[in-house]
């Protein structure tokens, strides 16, 4: 879930951007409905950083870091 909302928020303005790297921190053992959220940390010309959250209801579940870099 993490990985898909980081793909989707880096690539939501139409330029294309591949992930260069990625971490992923579980916090808890994940049950029922589950939602991630996507932030972008910070952008430049070359690549990109993204935080996802992932939470169950109000408890966090994982936290996710990922890279993204743009591609011609």
């Amino acid at each position: 879930l993490a990985d898909h909302a980081f793909g989707i928020a880096a690539n939501i303005s139409g330029e294309r951007q591949v992930a260069l790297s990625a971490t992923i921190q579980y916090i808890t053992p994940a049950s029922g409905h589950l939602e991630a959220v996507a932030d972008c940390i910070s952008r430049n010309d070359l690549c990109s950083i993204y935080r996802v959250t992932v939470s169950a209801g109000d408890r966090l579940v994982a936290v996710f870091e990922g890279i993204g870099i743009k591609v011609p």
